[in-house]
């Protein structure tokens, strides 16, 4: 059972997807088997939890999104790091000027959509997808470790037409910069949610641990 699921299930009430005796039955059995109640609608109740996800979406102004034989450009891939993707579960969908739109399977969750914006720097919005074509989805364009595509494309965009010059005096920070902040930024960000007091990094050959 999770914090929302009183409130999704006064949502779906509200709508009419389900009657005023499942949610109490729905929520008692959620939280003595520790699931969230969409999954218990799903598979105690018989509710399509794609109608579940596009009644929410519709609640708080989302476009429910079907991922299935859906393509996607792999320049907006690039711009979401394998890492990034995973550990938020969201796909690149869309993007626009400095803006990019991803799938996530819980349109309350917007603490998510805010920590994106925080490490890619750039706006982000969400559309609501399937759980199961999200992380497919994931799979099919990332695989591989997660940590080792993140730290590839990186490492890409960094030494791609690579020119070095003089530091000295240079303040502004141009668009080469912005796989290092990124990156960074991730590492901070995980270190603030870990609690860690310190951060260490330990160059290898192809990686940092």
């Amino acid at each position: 059972m999770t914090a929302n699921d009183e409130y999704i299930v006064e949502i779906l009430e509200g709508v009419g997807l389900i009657t005023s005796a499942q949610p109490q039955e729905a929520l008692q059995w959620a939280q003595q088997n520790d699931k969230p109640v969409i999954d218990v609608l799903t598979l105690q109740q018989g509710i399509e939890k794609s109608d579940i996800l596009k009644a929410l979406a519709n609640q708080f102004g989302m476009e429910f999104m079907n991922l299935t034989g859906v393509d996607v450009d792999q320049e907006i891939i690039d711009l979401v790091p394998a890492e990034i993707a995973r550990r938020y579960k969201v796909l690149p969908v869309f993007s626009g000027d400095n803006s990019i739109t991803v799938a996530m399977s819980d349109p309350l969750d917007v603490e998510t959509l805010d920590s994106l914006r925080y490490v890619l720097r750039m706006g982000v919005e969400g559309v609501v997808s399937l759980p199961e074509e999200i992380d497919a989805g994931i799979n099919r364009y990332y695989g591989g470790s997660a940590v080792d595509q993140m730290w590839d494309a990186t490492e890409k965009e960094v030494t791609r037409g690579l020119d070095i010059p003089s530091l000295e005096g240079e303040d502004e920070v141009t668009d080469a910069d912005a796989p290092i902040i990124k990156l960074v930024s991730l590492i901070i960000l995980e270190a603030f949610r870990s609690r860690a007091s310190d951060i260490h990094l330990e160059p290898q050959e192809r990686k940092f641990r």
